[in-house]
């Protein structure tokens, strides 16, 4: 059974060359703030301050303001017009100078005109106005001397075939919504991975800094043996050939401990630049502490872990929104391919008033038009909003109509080689949805397989540490009994070493396995503590 100290990169009992041996400096610290992070703390930074996650997130954000766009579709118009025109005539007609006009007309007309217009999503387009026409005209026609005509007009277009429902406004928000599934589920993916970045980094953090602790522990041990080694030399119980092995042992161990310092160093930065955007002075005098790993029992289900990762990998969601997008353009291509059937309807409300320029129940001379003595009949108030009054009087100007339009496409080349298309693509779709599926069951596999394997590596290497640690001390006894030289025990002493290092490297693969096996089942967010709307909105 594993031995939880016996796997904490921090190895604070290690073998000691002599009885005496001093437990190793610890290195010493940079000069400016240091900084204690969890693995948890490291992650939730690198949320808030990383600039390639805030790159990322422009994506779904952009993607909903799109969404919004398509809606925009559907927002009724409004408009509102004034015309204004003068119209001069000239006339030769026996009757408009027996009514008084002289040899020119002249009218001045004003127009004023507001409404709205739109569509629906199913495809009714509707258009409401108002409009109020003045006309002032000398003509001896007019009647009135000032004209004023209201009319409303509302008119309904119904597409009963083509562009029923799958029409360019509706498809084109069915499609952004789509559109930002798939933005979502890929931003997904990228903080998943991002994560395991972080994680990774966080780790190669721990472990080169565990690597450059049992490097300078050799050292010591290799310096303390050389002072042993020298004071066995001045009092001639060893040769000087024993003394320059020490010291070889010495120098060796010396250049190693320079390489895992520098190792442990381009770690440090590496994760700083992840979690921060850091300047040249913070990586100069920050010093992050990391927590020290311990061993923690995974129980691996494989099978459950395929149930989540079908259900919740980000890939698949936009492998299955990319079916759903091409299922959505199928339709509208072979909804485009049926001849057009449109429907359509008005209703007209009409007013007229004004003052009028004989008034009314005056008696007429004879004229053309009226041969016996007529009287001036009343036509209505001469209040300009007086015509407005019919609309809402049965017996005011009504008119009402409806027709239908049909179009048929000779030939429809276009729109038939447009449907095969769309069906290719469709089963493109659903082909990409499946090789996502088999690619989550094989990533799930090995993620499994991967933390088992890491799991037993891991207690290998804790029976390899007692063996040679067990050794080294029999190596120690028999160099103090004169039966061993300082290289032999140096020896032995590296075979430790290798073992404490590959301990700690074996402890780095199994959790980044764990966090492999929550990534490809994509539970890696909730099992942290995080959700998309964190890292979204931050």
């Amino acid at each position: 059974m594993i031995r939880p100290l016996a796997l904490c990169l921090v190895l604070l009992a290690a073998p000691a060359a002599l009885a005496q041996e001093p437990e190793p400096p610890a290195p010493a610290p940079d000069v400016g703030r240091e900084l204690s992070l969890t693995l948890q703390e490291a992650q939730r930074l690198a949320i808030l301050y990383n600039l390639d996650l805030e790159v990322a997130r422009t994506d779904p954000l952009a993607a909903a303001e799109i969404v919004g766009q398509a809606r925009g579709a559907f927002d009724p118009i409004g408009f509102a017009e004034w015309t204004a025109d003068r119209r001069e005539t000239p006339i030769a007609s026996s009757v408009q100078t027996f009514f008084g006009s002289g040899a020119v007309i002249v009218e001045d007309e004003w127009n004023y005109g507001a409404g709205f217009n739109g569509i629906l999503p199913f495809g009714l387009s509707y258009a409401t106005s108002y409009n109020l026409r003045r006309l002032d005209s000398d003509s001896g026609f007019q009647a009135l001397s000032k004209e004023f005509r209201p009319v409303a007009t509302t008119s309904l277009t119904l597409p009963l075939l083509r562009d029923l429902i799958y029409n360019d406004a509706n498809v084109t928000l069915k499609r952004s919504r789509i559109a930002q599934h798939i933005s979502d589920d890929d931003f997904r993916a990228f903080v998943t991975n991002f994560l395991v970045d972080v994680e990774s980094a966080y780790w190669d953090l721990v472990a080169s800094r565990g690597q450059e602790r049992v490097a300078a522990k050799s050292l010591q041990t290799a310096q303390d043996l050389f002072k042993q080694v020298e004071v066995q030399y001045e009092v001639g119980v060893v040769s000087k050939v024993r003394v320059s092995e020490a010291e070889a042992g010495v120098a060796e161990r010396e250049g190693d401990h320079i390489v895992r310092s520098n190792t442990a160093r381009a770690a440090h930065d590496r994760l700083l630049n992840t979690i921060k955007v850091p300047t040249q002075a913070e990586f100069r005098e920050t010093r992050i502490l990391p927590e020290n790993p311990t061993y923690e029992e995974y129980v691996v289900d494989e099978d459950a872990s395929i149930k989540l990762a079908l259900a919740e990998r980000p890939e698949i969601g936009a492998a299955r929104s990319a079916v759903e997008d091409a299922e959505v353009q199928l339709s509208f291509a072979r909804n485009q391919r049926l001849p057009r059937l449109d429907f359509t309807a008005s209703y007209t409300m009409s007013g007229l008033s004004g003052p009028q320029k004989i008034p009314a129940g005056t008696l007429l001379p004879p004229s053309p038009i009226c041969p016996a003595p007529c009287i001036q009949p009343d036509l209505g108030p001469d209040s300009s909003l007086a015509g407005d009054d019919d609309f809402f009087k049965a017996s005011g100007p009504k008119g009402w109509g409806i027709g239908a339009r049909v179009e048929i496409p000779i030939g429809n080349r276009t729109a038939r080689r447009r449907v095969t298309q769309r069906e290719i693509e469709l089963r493109r779709a659903r082909q990409n949805l499946k090789r996502e599926e088999l690619r989550a069951i094989l990533d799930v596999r090995n993620a499994a397989r991967n933390v088992v394997d890491a799991r037993k590596a891991l207690e290998a290497s804790d029976r390899r540490i007692e063996a040679q640690q067990v050794t080294l001390e029999a190596e120690q006894v028999r160099l103090r009994l004169g039966d061993s030289t300082p290289f032999q025990v140096l020896e032995k002493e590296e075979d430790l070493v290798e073992a404490e290092v590959e301990q700690i490297v074996r402890l780095q693969a199994y959790r980044m396995s764990i966090a492999n096996l929550q990534k490809a089942e994509a539970t890696l967010l909730e099992r942290r503590g995080f959700s998309v709307d964190e890292a979204l909105y931050r």
